[in-house]
């Protein structure tokens, strides 16, 4: 399921590598033996993202704000999501999490809905719109 979030030609080596690079800096990270490295491989991952388009980093944006919370996700997606949602507040937002947050309030309901609506009897499902 995570692995279909990304399906996008080239954007999915580039995600799945900065998940990678996130999971082994936590894994050593917890471990104790990397003091500082985590805010770096947060750096690496968002640079992963830096060839997508910002209308590519918002439908993934959005498939992963509605997908963590009407379908069944596990880790692996969750991380996916979190270097999603740091690209796109970078480079949409400049970092600014306020201007994000805004955003993320006036267009949620219509999104969510596009999305629901999507799922209707005959419609893709989730792991469809996530290659897309």
């Amino acid at each position: 399921m995570a692995q279909d979030l990304v399906s996008m030609g080239s954007g999915q080596t580039r995600v799945t590598r900065a998940v990678a690079t996130i999971a082994v800096a936590g894994a050593l990270g917890a471990l104790g033996g990397l003091g500082g490295m985590g805010g770096q491989s947060a750096a690496q991952a968002q640079g992963s993202l830096a060839g997508e388009s910002i209308e590519s980093l918002e439908r993934l944006f959005w498939i992963c704000d509605y997908g963590s919370i009407h379908e069944p996700f596990d880790a692996g997606f969750a991380m996916e999501c979190s270097v999603v949602w740091e690209a796109l507040k970078a480079r949409k937002f400049n970092g600014d999490f306020d201007s994000f947050l805004a955003w993320w309030r006036q267009k949620k309901d219509d999104e969510h809905g596009a999305l629901a609506n999507s799922r209707r009897p005959g419609a893709p499902e989730m792991a469809d719109l996530r290659r897309r």
